[in-house]
């Protein structure tokens, strides 16, 4: 969304503008990885009675247009508070990444008039009406770079197997190999081959098995003295792991930050949060036999 420097039948705050004086509005951007999406901080700075009237009375709020071209992605947030966070998920920005800020009327604001307007204003007031442009920040541009490794891509780092011991009931994970080995029971794993081939059911069969696998392998690791997990440094899951945690959560396997964290979260974010989509394609499924005729 391309800010243009023009011109508004009424007094706009803006730094291209002298339609008002003593006064301004600014705000500040700090952009956070939180796993795979982006945390996004917005604290508006402004420097004006009138429209800080109006945004306390509900009248007027900060806006935030939100635009990622190559994603096609598009959102406004708006805040009556000076400080807003907000999360941009991983599937919806990749490339440039453009926050565009603005205060906008409400509703409708007859008589508007304020005592920082330019000498050429005093006097006069102006009919405002609702979804009015009040005030123009300042347009903030990044490039929002993907993270490489990605644990949801199954051959990664897991291996599914079926188990070699045809007595086994339960899914047993060995990480002692390069790889994640999850051995599922004989029978259960003929249904896993046979669903498999449904792409849609991916991320059900990742809530299943990779994620009970992961949470399992990083609580074991959380219990081990960091000298005990460095035995493990030349197994290809371990140097993968590693390295999201390191790109995209800003600690390490051997870190304290690491040992803070809930494995049950953070096996769920280093995954791209497969449940919400496997409740997803199982609605759909329910839904598509329950309009199948008898």
């Amino acid at each position: 969304m391309e800010i243009r420097q023009k011109l508004y039948p009424y007094p706009v705050l803006a730094n291209y503008s002298d339609d008002y004086v003593d006064s301004s509005f600014q705000v500040d951007i700090q952009l956070a990885n939180d796993g795979y999406d982006v945390k996004v901080t917005l604290e508006a700075n402004l420097s004006c009675s009138a429209l800080d009237a109006l945004i306390f009375e509900g009248r007027a709020v900060y806006a935030y247009h939100f635009e990622c071209a190559q994603t096609g992605f598009r959102r406004v947030y708006e805040s009556r508070e000076r400080s807003l966070q907000c999360l941009l998920l991983d599937k919806e920005i990749n490339g440039r990444l453009e926050i565009c800020t603005f205060i906008v009327a409400k509703e409708d604001i007859p008589n508007y008039t304020s005592s920082n307007f330019h000498e050429d204003y005093v006097g006069q007031s102006f009919e405002i009406e609702e979804g009015c442009i009040l005030a123009v920040g300042d347009t903030f541009d990044t490039d929002i770079e993907k993270v490489v490794d990605d644990l949801s891509n199954t051959p990664s780092i897991f291996t599914i197997t079926k188990h070699p011991d045809e007595s086994y009931q339960h899914m047993v994970v060995d990480y002692e190999q390069q790889k994640l080995i999850i051995k599922l029971p004989v029978h259960d794993y003929t249904s896993y081959k046979a669903i498999f081939g449904n792409v849609s059911m991916r991320k059900v069969l990742h809530s299943m098995t990779i994620i009970p696998a992961l949470i399992y392998v990083l609580s074991e690791l959380k219990q081990m003295r960091v000298e005990e997990r460095m035995d493990y440094e030349d197994k290809i899951w371990y140097r993968t792991i590693r390295s999201v945690l390191k790109r995209s959560f800003q600690c390490t396997l051997e870190s304290e930050e690491f040992e803070e964290y809930s494995m049950m979260d953070l096996a769920q974010k280093m995954l791209h949060n497969p449940i919400s989509g496997a409740f997803s394609t199982l609605v759909y499924g329910m839904d598509s036999i329950g309009d199948e005729e008898p």
